[in-house]
């Protein structure tokens, strides 16, 4: 907890969380490179997004968690990945640390919008990825985060998940490996409360 609690405030911490995903028996991966990360804590409860796209705001997230037809072209880049953190009840922001606790893991969520595509409106469904589109959790992880109220301090290391994989129309079951690992320092998103995260 002592790296996360020193990069606090810097402006252009050292260390910057990056890997990639690959897909069990498949040739399918996705990067992720932390351009951008959102966050906010209250009461126990943390909500973290990271982006791979630069161009994600923290209104993209709170309205990617809200709204069905909302268009989140703008949050995936093709072959990246994006990481979604829940901590609930249990964080502090003096430090939280935890390594392979599932209950943690399966409140993260690791989305790769794998290969080339772009997201199209579907009538039930809201907007769905064109190319190959993996979700999944981490099983094999760790989490070392902290924060002063403006700036939060997320360390990551993760190399196995469980998920599924959706290629034309078709869902399967498939675990990745990973080589993800590294800190981001995630702007305050308050609007987070808005979210079912916070209910």
């Amino acid at each position: 907890m002592l790296l996360a609690s020193l990069l606090l405030g810097c402006a252009n911490p050292a260390a910057t969380m990056s890997g990639e995903v690959s897909l069990d028996g498949l040739e399918f991966t996705g990067s992720l490179v932390a351009a951008t990360a959102f966050a906010h804590a209250q009461d126990g409860t943390l909500g973290a997004y990271i982006s791979s796209s630069p161009d994600t705001t923290c209104d993209d997230v709170v309205q990617y968690l809200t709204d069905p037809g909302f268009d989140p072209s703008p949050m995936f880049l093709d072959g990246h990945c994006n990481l979604f953190i829940n901590i609930t009840d249990d964080y502090d922001s003096a430090g939280f640390a935890v390594v392979d606790d599932l209950i943690y893991g399966v409140s993260s969520s690791m989305g790769c919008a794998m290969g080339e595509g772009e997201f199209t409106a579907e009538p039930q469904s809201g907007y769905t990825w064109g190319g190959q589109w993996w979700q999944g959790a981490p099983t094999a992880f760790s989490y070392d985060f902290s924060d002063d109220g403006t700036e939060y301090a997320l360390s990551v290391s993760m190399t196995a998940l469980n998920g599924s994989f959706s290629q034309d129309g078709q869902l399967e079951s498939v675990s990745a490996t990973a080589d993800i690992d590294g800190l981001v320092v995630a702007e305050s998103c308050p609007e987070l409360t808005s979210t079912y995260l916070f209910d």
